[in-house]
Formats: C-alpha cells, structure tokens, sequence
C-alpha cells in the first residue's frame, strides 16, 4: 500500500510538471499564484461553515473556533486528539479500554464520534477501522476518524464549526464539522523536539518532528511534515486484593501490580503529511495532498486469577437463565459444573462485592480446577479433580492438590504454565493512508469550480500476547494474530460558487459527491480462533482476551451513496444576512434523505450582532457496525466474564429486537450573539440537538448456554463460553442542550502584549426515548452523565520581547461512572481544577531558536480515589476528563528557518 499511495503522488507530480511547464511558457500572465495567508488573515477569515470567501469570524452564522498552529502545541501532549481538548468549548477524549484504547473515541457537543465530519483541507477524511466497543458510554460503539494520525507541526489552522451542517457537507456532522488546513509555503521551515515526563516519574515521551517547504517549478509548492513519537506507559494501578491474598498464602508468582491500570505504550509513531499545490494556465491550480501513518499501541488487560478464571484454570460458569428481584428486574443467575443453580444474590453482596457468607454446605464456595486428561484418549488419564477453596470471596492457592497435578505427565494444568496467572497484553499495528487531488479554478469574475477524487485506508493488524488458546493444551502458543479490521474509502467531489450579479450581494453554491467505504475484516493465524483437542473437557476456545476471527465471520461489506447540494447566502442589507442550504443524500443501503439548513443574521450596531441556525442532519451506519462480531472481556458483578458483539441481523440478535441498521436523524437550533466592544470578542451561542434513532449498542442481553453453542457452531470462535452478547440497534432518542461561550481580550501590559481567554461549554443530554428491552438504566445513565455538564478553561498569554509565557486554568464538573462498566461499581468523581504553565524564550538570528519550558497540571492533581480499587486495581476512576496521570512536565526546542 505504501508503494501505491507513493507511485500514485509521483505519477501526479511528473504529469501536471510538464503540464505546467507548457501552461507557463504559453502564458505566464494569467497565472494563479499561491499564496499563504498572512497573520492577520487567519486570524479573521473563515473557511467553513460557509462557501463563500471573506467571512470574518464575527460575520459568521453558526459558531465557528479558528484554532492557531501556536494554540494547538503549547501544551503538553503529543497526540492532536488531546491537544484539541484544552482550547475548544464541549471538545472531549478520555482514555477507554479494549479497543477503543487504540484510537480513541473524541466527543464534540456530548455526541459519539462518529457524529463530527472530519476534513483537511475541506475534504472528507476516511474514518478508522476501530470501532469502541468499549467508549465510555457516550461513545460505545462509534466508529469516527482517527485524527491521532496528523501531525501538528503540519497544521496551518484548524477551523471548527459547532453547527449541525449535514446539509452542508454530508453525512456525520451533526455535532459539526473539524477543517484541518495544511502548511502550504513554498519555502522555509521549522524544526521541534519535545520531551517529558509525569510528576511521578514515568510516562516518559520524546516527540521529533519537523517541516519544509520547497518550490515546485516557480508556480508552486510542496510542503512534507514528519514526525515522530514514542510514549511510555504511566500506571496508576494499586494491587488487586484476590492478587494479595495469593501472594499471602505463598504464590509468589502473582506479579504486582497483577493488573496495570494507566495509559497505553505507543511505540514507534511515525506520521508524515505532504502537502502541494501547482498553478496552471487559465487560472486554474493543482492541489494534492496526503498522508502515511504507522504505530504500535499495547495495552493491559484485566488478570487472569490462577483459581477461578473460567474456561482457563477452573470451570467456566455457563449462563442458564435469570431470576426476577422484588422489584421485578431481571437477575441473570449462573450454574456451575454440576448444574447447581447460583442466583445473583448468593454471590454478590449489595455493594457489589463478592459475598462472605455463602451457603454453608459449601457447594457454592467452590470451583472445580480445569485439569486436561492428556492421554491419547482423553479419558484414561485418572487425572485427580480438585476444588479451589473460596475464603471470603478470595481465592486460596492449592499447593498441595496442584502439586499433584502438576507430578502427573497424564495431566496438565494451566498453573504449570502460568503459576500465578496471567494478564493479557492486547495491541496492534496501526497503518494509516491517504492521498487527495484535483483541480480547481475560476471562470469569469464570479465563478470558482473544484474537481477531486480521494482515497483514504485505515488497517488495524491485532495482536495479543502473554495469554492462551486454552483449548490447546500444553501446544497452546502465548502470542496470537487474531486478525485484521480494514476500513477504505473513496471520493469524488465537484464544487461550484457563484456569485449573482445583483443590487444585493448574492452567492449561490451547489455541488456533487459520490462516496464508497469498506469495511473488511480479515481472518486471524489459525490457533487464535480453532477449538483444540481439549475442547470437550470444558477448555476455552480461541485467544483468551480477544478471540481471533474465524473465516466464517470474515468478509467485505461496503456501501456508497451519491449527494447533490445547493447552497445559499444573500446579504439582504448591511445588517442582515441569510442562508439557506439544501442536501439529497442516496445510499444503496437504504433510501434517500434529504436535509437542509436555514440560517440568519443580524448586526444589531457595531458592538452586537445575533445569529441562529436551524438544520436537519443525519448519519448513516457504517458497513462495520451492521456486520462486525467481536468478543471482549469485563468484569460483571466482580466476575471475569466474555460478551459478545455480533451483528444485529443476526438470528439470535433478531430474537431480542434486531433488525438491519437505519440512519441516524437530527434536528438542530443554534441561536448566538457575538459581542465586539473595543478589543473584547465575546461569543455566546445556546444550542439544542435532537437526535433521533440513534444507534448504539444495545444492553447486555444473557445468552443461554443453547444460543452460545449455536453462535459457535455458526462460526463465531469462542462463543460457547458467551454469558452475554450484544448488537448495533437503532433504539434510542436523546435531546442535548447546552451553551458556549467563548471569550478573548488583547491588552497591553508592563510594555509587553496580553490576552485572556475563555472557552466554556455547559452541556446536558437526556435520553427521551428508549427500548427497555435493548438499552437499561446503565447505559441510560452513560449517557445522560458520564461526561462533565461543565467544562472551561481561562488563559493569559503574555509576549514581552524575547519571552512568551502562559497560565491557563482547567475546570471539569463532577459526573457519574459505572467503573469497568459495572452497573453495581458506581461512583462520582467530583469536580476538579488544573492549571497548566509554560515560558518560551526565543533567540538567534530573526529569533529561529526557541526554548520552552511548561507543566501540564502543574499542582499534580488526582482525581477521587476509586474505591472499589481492591476489586479492580485502578487506583482512580479510568474514564476521568482530566486524565490519571497527574502533573506532567515537558521542555521543547525549536528551530525556524
């Protein structure tokens, strides 16, 4: 792929050269030459949420953010999704886990991430093969753009519209539209190196990067930014107590922590961005642009207990049906090996933990240790059985019946391999692609067109390491492939603006889109999915963690849709200005949808102006979601159990309301006033998003034992050992309502330059419809709360000379959480305040070199102690907006030319 994407930009290089070079010998005089706009220019010139040229910030109607190369890296990260967080209103990422901790979910306005389009330089960016099947709650099940892969250090600008503007650009931008525009100079450069640490001494980072601009023939450009990163884990893990009381009763092979609980190891993060631009005969211009991206990320998963995790050292607990409490909510209950009914109640106490005073006959207080008869027959091996004491809800290591089991050469335990468990290390390679081209141009005085096809490809490559395909036996391998999620898309843009020669200025717009994304999944290396021989002596099957896909679940499912769009803007007067914008959208998947947007506003006097928006939106399932089979491990009521995804045509999932996926549909209201009083900018817009049919996974749904064994009998490796499952369903309705505002005041102090600015974003979602049977009140209460109803930070900026120093403030309101998504392990962190510094010292010739020095957090804040930490491991709840990592501190040096 990379040799394609390569041999693609050079084929378009070599061909518009020459062409150029006869365009400009023929006629050098009406050529379009490329500019780079100047300081004042980004500051005050919008790109998006309109299609005509020359609208200010304050000019627009809906609420557009211009965010400064400068603004997005003075901060301590490294990774563009955390480095938006701190300067946009209602923007938020957190770290989440399974694999979503790969690429993670990003939220704008409280919606998933697959509700904001993605651009760069005005066109659509592909979204990732990843899907979170674990995303927070808000974001479970989404499937957005993975804006990890561009580079900072190429950004000229980013341009957000928190606007609903489906009728503008398409599909998925309901919450609004992320425009990152690349460098685009002809010559010069800069070069950065940063690096740093946490206050407690890991997480180290070093982060390489740089630009440069060279001429291409003297009508234009090609800009390349490189970078590269390597980032330490950091652990804010405390140990496990059924862990320490294994180490206590003599197992000294538990590791400790058994369980690390922080961010994610990324390894060898390489992005690289080109980016150019060829001016040709008859005002036109060549443009291409794209992007190759790889790394490694590796995450822990939860610890295998060496006693009782099921299907592996003891015997799997199989769902058989549930119970009803004396509320009349459903109480899913367990058997064990010798079909002895377990209800809910007899393990678990009211706060969720396991209980201490169980049935005293003792049957409950048990577990049978898986033990393999490894004679050729499978049964003559006279392999002892022996039962794992439960004292208090912790297990106790056998020594002496393991010993004996361990001594036979008929028999073989998983002990032997692993004496003190094991914890799953889950990662994959991540290869990012794409490449955009076309040409654009102007005909007459009033008219632009833009031609462009685009490609973009996304592959996750899966790997799991330091676990076992426990129905292998002694030949299970430790490291597994289990296979590879491919997301490609395609694009073909036409764009016209025309402006109207009239007594009122007048613009009209109108365009073309086809667009076709894939989503395949590739089959994994035949031990992380194929049953072993100890199969039927109740052995798991497949990689234990993260079970490899079978090629009976493998395939390409693909969709494509075509779009026509007009777009309208008429300044009516000086003071009052209307839009309107109007989209038909056909998907061979499903009908067609049209939306449109309407839009005014008005300039009340020179210091106030007011504006409102009201658009319908929509956005449509991806292939992946309406086919993607999946199984990942969590914790349930302190239990280590697996849960399915499967599809929702399925037949199973059809028998608990299943049907194939609809779009997604939304009405939008945004009403603003921008304020300009001297030199104070003051924004303030209230915003409402009803969103209709939205998908989402559903709850768990308990599957029998019956329906486990037919998923795997279908092809779904590893599904007999299914306690639950659950699928994509259109079932739920939300409204959000919230309000930014954001503020910023340039003044003059001790003879240097200031500003102070704010952003602030109150936010709040209420699910006003759902179906009891596929979402419950957890996921109901993820929803509406697990994410701060407030957020902001205020900063001052200071430039004096050679110096620039900035103090920014961060604040995060409380929330609600069901730490590990357990509906009984609930908690809420309270509100939290950081604050951020750094000073920057500039030097040298035309000062090209600079030094800073900054701290993110720099008081080393934490969030509430967790206090189910002794069940889970994590010290601090794991979905916190502020992050776990404490303070960190970081310098950069920089070089200009």
């Amino acid at each position: 792929m990379k040799k394609k994407i390569l041999l693609l930009f050079i084929i378009t290089i070599f061909n518009n050269l020459s062409l150029s070079e006869v365009h400009a010998q023929a006629d050098d005089d009406n050529d379009v030459h490329v500019k780079a706009a100047t300081d004042a220019e980004l500051e005050k010139i919008i790109i998006i949420g309109t299609r005509i040229s020359g609208r200010s910030v304050t000019d627009s109607l809906g609420p557009v953010d211009i965010i400064s190369a400068v603004d997005v890296v003075e901060q301590a990260g490294s990774d563009m999704s955390d480095l938006i967080s701190k300067i946009v209103p209602s923007y938020n990422v957190r770290a989440t886990g399974d694999a979503a901790s790969l690429v993670r979910p990003v939220s704008l306005r409280g919606l998933p991430s697959d509700a904001t389009l993605v651009l760069v330089n005005g066109k659509r960016r592909h979204r990732s093969s990843v899907i979170s099947f674990i995303g927070g709650g808000v974001s479970d099940g989404s499937q957005g753009p993975d804006i990890s892969v561009i580079p900072a250090i190429a950004i000229k600008r980013l341009d957000i519209l928190r606007d609903g503007a489906s009728a503008q650009y398409g599909a998925d931008a309901v919450a609004g539209v992320m425009n990152f525009m690349l460098k685009q100079a002809p010559d010069g450069g800069s070069f950065d190196v940063k690096l740093g640490k946490t206050f407690e001494g890991d997480g180290d980072f070093y982060q390489l990067a740089g630009n440069i601009g060279m001429p291409l023939t003297a009508n234009g450009f090609i800009n390349t930014s490189l970078e590269y990163r390597q980032v330490q884990p950091f652990s804010r893990s405390v140990q496990k107590d059924d862990a320490a009381e294994l180490i206590a009763n003599g197992n000294n092979a538990v590791a400790n922590p058994a369980q690390t609980w922080g961010s994610a190891d990324v390894l060898n993060d390489v992005k690289t961005f080109i980016n150019m631009g060829l001016d040709l005969k008859n005002n036109k211009e060549w443009y291409a642009f794209g992007n190759y991206a790889e790394r490694k990320v590796e995450t822990g998963f939860s610890f295998r207990n060496p006693n009782t995790r099921g299907g592996v050292f003891g015997s799997a607990l199989n769902l058989a049906g549930a119970d009803v409490d004396a509320n009349g909510n459903s109480i899913p209950f367990l058997v064990d090996i010798d079909n002895n009914t377990i209800t809910r109640e007899q393990i678990v106490d009211d706060n969720g933990f396991i209980r201490t005073d169980l049935d005293e006959q003792g049957w409950i207080q048990r577990y049978d240790r898986l033990v393999a008869d490894v004679t050729p027959d499978g049964t003559s091996g006279n392999c002892p059985q022996t039962d794992v004491n439960n004292n208090g809800g912790v297990d106790i290591y056998d020594t002496e019946g393991l010993a004996t089991v361990i001594a036979d050469t008929n028999c073989f335990v998983y002990n032997d391999m692993f004496p003190g468990g094991f914890t799953p290390l889950f990662g994959s390679d991540l290869n990012d692609s794409s490449l955009v081209t076309g040409i654009r141009g102007i005909l007459g005085n009033d008219m632009t067109w833009d031609v462009s096809v685009g490609f973009g490809r996304n592959e996750a490559d899966f790997y799991i390491n330091n676990t076992v395909n426990a129905s292998m036996g002694p030949d299970s391998p430790t490291k597994f492939r289990p296979g590879t999620y491919i997301q490609q898309e395609q694009n073909i843009n036409a764009d016209f603006t025309y402006m109207l020669n009239t007594d009122i200025e007048q613009h009209i717009a109108a365009g073309f889109e086809w667009h076709k994304e894939q989503f395949e999944v590739q089959a994994g290396e035949d031990a992380s999915w194929q049953p072993g021989v100890f199969v039927d002596q109740g052995f798991s099957i497949g990689s234990n963690g993260f079970s490899g896909f079978s090629p009976n679940v493998t395939g390409k499912w693909d969709q494509s849709n075509i779009s026509l769009y007009a777009d309208y803007e008429a300044q009516v007067t000086n003071e009052l200005l209307l839009g309107a914008a109007i989209r038909w959208e056909n998907y061979d998947t499903f009908s067609a949808t049209t939306n449109y947007k309407l839009s005014a506003g008005w300039k009340i006097n020179e210091v106030v102006a007011l504006r409102a928006t009201h658009s319908t939106g929509f956005r449509a399932p991806t292939p992946g979601q309406s086919n993607i089979s999946n199984i990942t491990t969590l914790l349930d009521n302190g239990i280590l159990i697996d849960r399915g995804t499967i599809p929702p045509t399925n037949a199973i999932a059809m028998l608990y309301g299943g049907e194939a996926l609809t779009p997604e549909k939304s009405k939008n209201y945004n009403v603003g006033a921008v304020i300009t009083m001297d030199r104070l900018q003051l924004f303030i817009d209230a915003y409402q998003i009803d969103f209709e049919d939205r998908i989402t996974q559903s709850a768990d749904i308990q599957l029998t034992a019956q329906q486990a064994q037919a998923l795997e009998d279908s092809g779904f490796s590893g599904a007999s050992g299914l306690r639950s499952f659950r699928f994509y369903v259109n079932d739920f309705n939300t409204t959000t309502q919230g309000v930014d505002i954001v503020a910023s005041y340039p003044f003059s102090m001790a003879g240097g330059q200031s500003e102070l600015s704010l952003i602030y974003n109150y936010n709040t979602t209420e699910v006003t419809y759902f179906n009891p049977v596929t979402l419950d009140d957890v996921r109901i209460r993820q929803i509406e709360d697990s994410m701060p109803n407030q957020r902001g930070n205020l900063s001052w900026r200071h430039i004096q000379g050679s110096w620039r120093v900035l103090l920014r403030g961060n604040y995060f309101s409380d929330y609600w959480l069901a730490h590990v998504g357990d509906s009984n392990l609930t908690l809420e962190p309270s509100a939290e305040l950081t604050l951020d510094a750094e000073i920057a010292y500039s030097f040298g010739h035309n000062d090209q070199y600079s030094f800073v020095v900054g701290a993110e957090n720099l008081f080393n804040n934490f969030p509430d102690t967790n206090p189910y930490s002794g069940l889970t491991g994590a010290k601090y709840p794991e979905n916190s907006p502020m992050g776990n990592a404490g303070g960190t501190y970081y310098i950069r040096l920089g070089y200009n030319f």
